[in-house]
């Protein structure tokens, strides 16, 4: 009532949350090299950050509706 745009229709919402549980389908099903999965690996903060920088004003640019 208070927002300035049109919020989603139940059928709008129903189907984008279709498209996300079928997208996530894949994740069990992924056949992973065995040598990868026989040790955690460590997360690398710089390969983080960098892509946080580089994609992250791209995507506002290009999500924020003007």
């Amino acid at each position: 009532m208070f927002l300035p745009f049109l919020t989603l229709l139940p059928a709008q919402l129903l189907l984008n949350n279709l498209q996300d549980d079928l997208s996530q389908v894949a994740l069990p099903l992924d056949l992973a090299d065995a040598e990868f999965t026989l040790q955690p690996r460590r997360w690398d903060p710089a390969l983080i950050r960098r892509c946080m920088l580089q994609l992250g004003p791209f995507s506002l640019a290009f999500s924020h509706s003007w």
